[in-house]
C-alpha cells in the first residue's frame, strides 16, 4: 500500500513538472499521433471494405452455390437445379405465392468514372428481384425480360459516366439502356447494374446461373434447408448465409490491406518508439537530482520506475488518441475508388482499440531501457 501511495504521489510530480521540460514530451506525441494517423488510415480500408461488402445483408436471405465453389464467380448452377431448388418448402412466399427465391448470373462491366479514370461495376443479371426488397426504384422501372435493359444505382449514376436513364452501355458489342434508377443502399448493390438473368445470359454466350438466392421462412431454418438441399445427390450445393459468403468473398482483399496496415505500422511503430525512449530518457536525467533526493528520503525504486512508466504511458495514449481524432474528423465516411471497387472509409471502436493497444504496447516497451538506467541513480 505504501508503495502504492508513493508511486501516485510521485507520478503526480512528475506530471506536474511537464510544462519544464516539453520538447521531449512534444516530440513522443507528434510521432505517435503522425504513426497513429497512418494506421488507422489504413485499417479503415479494411474496416470499410468488410462494412461495405456485409451492409444490409438479411438473417433469412441465404445464397446456394454449386459444390465447392469458393465465391460466386466459380459456381455453376443449372436451370434445372434452380427450379428443383425453388420448389422447397422453406422458402418464404409472396402475397401472390409466388416463392422468393432468384437464380443469378453476373459480369463484370468496365466504366470511366467522372474523374476520368478507369474502374468497373458488376452487371447482376437476376430472375425475379423481390428477392432482394431492399432494392427501391425511384426514376424508371426494372429491366423487363427479352429485352437489352439496365437499372443503375444513383450512386453509381453519380459516380460513373453514362449511367444516367436513357444512357446506352455497351456489353458484348450490343447497346443496353439504363431504363431505371434506384436509391443507394450503402452496400455492395451501389456497385451493381441489374439486368433480366436470362436475357444476360443469351447476351454473354452462357447457358447456366452462378447461384441461387432465396429468402426463407424465418432465419431459424437455416439449419434444416441447408441439411436437406446439400443431402440431395441431384443437387450438388453448398449453401450460406448471406452475410457469411459476402465476408468470404471480399476475405482476401481485406486481409492483404490488413496486412499492408500492420506491416506499415511496425516501420512507424519502430519510429515512435525511438521517440518515446528518448523522452522517458530525457524525462530520467531531468529528474536525476529529484529522483536521488526522494531515494534518500525513503522512496522505493518501485514507485519511482512506475512514475516514469505512467508518464510514458499517458504521453504516448495521449498522441493516439490526438492521432485517432484527426483521421477520423478528416476521413471517416470518405470514399475510396480502386479499378474494381468504390467503398467509404470506417473508423470505429475497432480501429480505436487497436491504437490505444499499439500506443500503450510502445510506451511499456520504450519505458524499460529509461527504467533500467534510473535504477542506477544514487540515493542522496
Amino acid at each position: 500500500m505504501v508503495s502504492i501511495r508513493q508511486a501516485a504521489v510521485f507520478s503526480a510530480w512528475a506530471l506536474r513538472s511537464l510544462p519544464a521540460r516539453l520538447g521531449a514530451p512534444l516530440t513522443t506525441i507528434v510521432s505517435m499521433t503522425c504513426a497513429v494517423m497512418v494506421l488507422v488510415a489504413l485499417l479503415s480500408m479494411g474496416e470499410g471494405l468488410h462494412i461495405w461488402a456485409t451492409q444490409g445483408t438479411r438473417a433469412d436471405r441465404v445464397v446456394l452455390l454449386s459444390r465447392g465453389a469458393p465465391v460466386p464467380d466459380v459456381s455453376v448452377v443449372s436451370h434445372e437445379v434452380f427450379a428443383t431448388v425453388a420448389s422447397d418448402p422453406d422458402i418464404k412466399k409472396d402475397p401472390q405465392g409466388h416463392p422468393l427465391v432468384a437464380a443469378i448470373a453476373t459480369i463484370s462491366l468496365y466504366v470511366q468514372t467522372r474523374a476520368n479514370k478507369g474502374g468497373s461495376v458488376f452487371v447482376l443479371g437476376i430472375t425475379n428481384p423481390r428477392v432482394y426488397p431492399e432494392i427501391h426504384v425511384f426514376h424508371g422501372r426494372w429491366p423487363r425480360a427479352g429485352l437489352h435493359e439496365l437499372l443503375a444505382s444513383s450512386e453509381s449514376e453519380r459516380l460513373d459516366k453514362g449511367l444516367d436513364i436513357g444512357d446506352r452501355v455497351l456489353i458484348r458489342g450490343a447497346p443496353w439502356t439504363i431504363v431505371g434508377t434506384f436509391a443507394n443502399t450503402g452496400s455492395y448493390f451501389d456497385q451493381v447494374l441489374f439486368a433480366d438473368a436470362d436475357t444476360l445470359l443469351s447476351a454473354v454466350g452462357r447457358s447456366a446461373y452462378e447461384q441461387i438466392v432465396a429468402i426463407l421462412n424465418s432465419a431459424g431454418q437455416f439449419s434444416q434447408f441447408a441439411d436437406r438441399v446439400q443431402r440431395e445427390p441431384t443437387l450438388m450445393l453448398d449453401v450460406y448465409r448471406e452475410a457469411r459468403l459476402r465476408e468470404q468473398t471480399f476475405d482476401a482483399t481485406r486481409r492483404f490491406l490488413d496486412f499492408v496496415s500492420y506491416f506499415i505500422g511496425a516501420i512507424l511503430a519502430a519510429a515512435a518508439a525511438c521517440a518515446a525512449v528518448n523522452s522517458c530518457y530525457a524525462a530520467v536525467d531531468a529528474r536525476r537530482r529529484e529522483i536521488g533526493t526522494l531515494r534518500a528520503i525513503g522512496f522505493g525504486t518501485p514507485p519511482i520506475a512506475t512514475s516514469i512508466v505512467v508518464e510514458g504511458v499517458l504521453i504516448s495514449l495521449l498522441g493516439a488518441c490526438l492521432g485517432y481524432l484527426l483521421i477520423w474528423e478528416f476521413l471517416n465516411g470518405r470514399l475510396i475508388t480502386t479499378r474494381a471497387l468504390t467503398f467509404p472509409l470506417a473508423i470505429g471502436a475497432r480501429e480505436f482499440a487497436i491504437s490505444a493497444t499499439w500506443a500503450l504496447c510502445i510506451a511499456l516497451l520504450a519505458s524499460a531501457p529509461p527504467v533500467a538506467r534510473m535504477g542506477k541513480v544514487p540515493g542522496r
